[in-house]
């Protein structure tokens, strides 16, 4: 059996003359600490790095894949805080009957990170139909902070869906170029909360060392049946470029639109990133990334839209990250945030409520500022 590592560093074993088992997986710990010092111990409006003072387990993740000339197939399972944070952010409820339909929730698909089966067709230009559980396209970052720049993912990744559930065609029109079509139940949901499937448009582009480049489409009904906003249709493009500036330097560039015409008039947002990551030794990155998030919800006579993004009209995040990679397949970043938003959305000091339903935590701070130390090993 012959073993290799692919370009995401993962174990790859032959198990024949067209097969291959790939192995891959992650561990993710980090203490973070508030200068807000809430009481409820939250740093509010975070992917995944949001307790405050504690030493948290973010994610235990194993990824295997398998490959031959007609079939492939990919599982990734998880564990840990943001496992369970991923699928309570929307994932809808569906009741059961107790006569073969199970009931679907959160509890139910937060151990499934990734789960889909895949087809290669024999065409002249390699066509790939896979249906199942995928991550989102949307966007630049990945779910693995060993993959990412800073180890906190920013309010873009927040704001935009972790994952679909549906079918889709890859097509790799040669080694620089490839598109993608895909159905989806929706945005963020496993199983669907409406009649509509959404829909995804992707095109790929990288010239390896120097430039990728990336743009994705993606469009649907998002709300629920009963939504007071109706059959709302929203629109998505997001981009990223990311250029290899000589051997030590990158810069990233990723602006995001959309637009959702619903019941109350039309609701919109714009989103964008900014990065620099330097390579100041073969061990040893500095990167700062900027954000900002801007939205205006649809308001009319009958009401108001529910936010989209953030319930705020925008709200602006500082990155600062020192990444040490001294030892192979460990990273150690040490980092510097800084959130601020047009409205009360954070916590600060003493919070009021309880964090159940009839008492929910009450945001009293525009702003917020925190240290984090996260580690994560990978394979």
């Amino acid at each position: 059996m012959v073993v290799m590592r692919d370009d995401e560093g993962n174990l790859r074993f032959r198990t024949g003359p067209h097969s291959s088992l790939r192995l891959g997986g992650y561990v993710e710990a980090f203490y973070s600490y508030n200068l807000n010092r809430p009481s409820n111990n939250i740093t509010n409006y975070r992917a995944f790095d949001n307790r405050h003072n504690q030493i948290t387990l973010q994610a235990l993740a194993l990824d295997v894949g398998w490959d031959s000339r007609w079939v492939s197939a990919r599982l990734a399972m998880q564990a840990g805080h943001a496992a369970t944070a991923i699928y309570e952010a929307s994932e809808p409820f569906q009741p059961g009957t107790g006569s073969g339909a199970g009931t679907s929730d959160a509890s139910m698909w937060r151990f499934v990170q990734q789960a889909y089966l895949g087809g290669h067709l024999p065409t002249k230009v390699p066509v790939t139909i896979e249906a199942g559980l995928f991550l989102s396209p949307l966007g630049s970052e990945a779910l693995a902070t060993n993959q990412n720049w800073t180890w906190s993912h920013t309010p873009l990744f927040f704001a935009l869906p972790f994952y679909h559930a549906g079918l889709r065609a890859n097509v790799q029109l040669n080694d620089r170029h490839s598109v993608r079509l895909g159905v989806y139940n929706g945005w963020n949901n496993v199983v669907d909360n409406n009649r509509e499937k959404s829909f995804a448009l992707e095109y790929n582009y990288a010239l390896p060392d120097r430039v990728k480049f990336s743009t994705v489409y993606f469009s649907g009904v998002e709300r629920p049946d009963d939504a007071p906003e109706g059959r709302a249709w929203r629109h998505t493009l997001d981009s990223y470029v990311i250029v290899q500036a000589g051997e030590r330097v990158s810069l990233l560039l990723r602006p995001v639109v959309g637009i959702e015409p619903n019941a109350f008039g039309i609701s919109w947002y714009v989103l964008g990133n900014v990065g620099l990551r330097v390579m100041a030794r073969p061990w040893l990155y500095f990167a700062a990334r900027g954000s900002l998030l801007r939205e205006s919800r649809a308001t009319s006579v009958d009401g108001e839209a529910s936010p989209i993004t953030i319930p705020s009209e925008w709200m602006a995040a500082g990155i600062f990250t020192i990444d040490f990679r001294v030892i192979n397949h460990l990273s150690i970043k040490l980092e510097y945030r800084h959130d601020h938003a047009s409205e009360d959305i954070f916590f600060a000091g003493q919070v009021d409520g309880d964090g159940s339903d009839a008492a929910p935590f009450v945001a009293n701070a525009r702003l917020q500022n925190t240290v984090t130390l996260g580690a994560t090993a990978y394979f």
